[in-house]
């Protein structure tokens, strides 16, 4: 069984597990803490992604959104998949950013993905010191989820990455607020090549990645051109 150790930086997170409140039962204490924890989530803003109104998209909604459609892809182009589970690591794959927050991954360098890379890999060691007494499943699927081996984590992951698309298209000119035409298309271009060599067995999900990303650029960028 792993054991896990409070972090040396737990002083800089977020958020912290509530206090286990003696006179509660432990479900009900489960109820509270993930709760607590879901309402972080409500608060931490996405980058490069706003609704119409201006508002910043936050995790929270941004998982629920994942939820919904990683689970419906899989049943239609990965029936092999158990949906169960892709609905699990959905639901939790951005958790532990109630504790380091969120970080821009579109343009970002080797250096900023190894700074990324260390905060959430401290994110996820305080998650799992304060929750594994509590609910150790939990701690289960976020670090299933982190390890990238089983299937349907890898799945999620790389829908995931076609999300970021889905909110241009409620709001066309949200794309072009932070790229220019020739940065969106290379941007994805450099992606499809990344996912491509990182997710073989998901070569299907590239095809609807550019499909979506091309469609994006058509309605933002050259609708209205002449």
């Amino acid at each position: 069984m792993t054991t896990y150790g409070q972090d040396a930086y737990a002083s800089s997170f977020l958020f912290s597990r509530p206090v286990y409140i003696a006179e509660l039962s432990k479900t009900a204490n489960v109820v509270v803490a993930m709760g607590l924890l879901s309402c972080r989530l409500t608060r931490v803003e996405r980058t490069h992604v706003d609704h119409p109104d201006g508002r910043a998209e936050n995790v929270a909604e941004h998982s629920l959104m994942l939820v919904k459609v990683a689970v419906y892809v899989a049943r239609q182009q990965y029936p092999q998949l158990d949906a169960g589970k892709v609905a699990m690591f959905a639901a939790c794959h951005d958790d532990v950013e109630a504790y380091v927050g969120d970080t821009p991954t579109d343009a970002i360098d080797a250096g900023g993905l190894a700074a990324k890379h260390s905060r959430e890999t401290a994110g996820i060691r305080q998650l799992a010191w304060e929750f594994n007494d509590l609910i150790p499943n939990y701690v289960d699927d976020v670090t299933s989820y982190e390890d990238q081996t089983l299937p349907e984590a890898r799945f999620v992951r790389l829908i995931d990455k076609i999300l970021t698309l889905i909110i241009h298209i409620d709001d066309e000119d949200n794309a072009k607020r932070y790229f220019d035409k020739d940065t969106f298309v290379m941007m994805n271009i450099k992606k499809a090549e990344r996912f491509t060599t990182e997710y073989p067995e998901f070569a299907e999900l590239m095809r609807l990645h550019m499909e979506i990303a091309m469609y994006v650029y058509r309605q933002t960028y050259l609708c209205g051109d002449t």
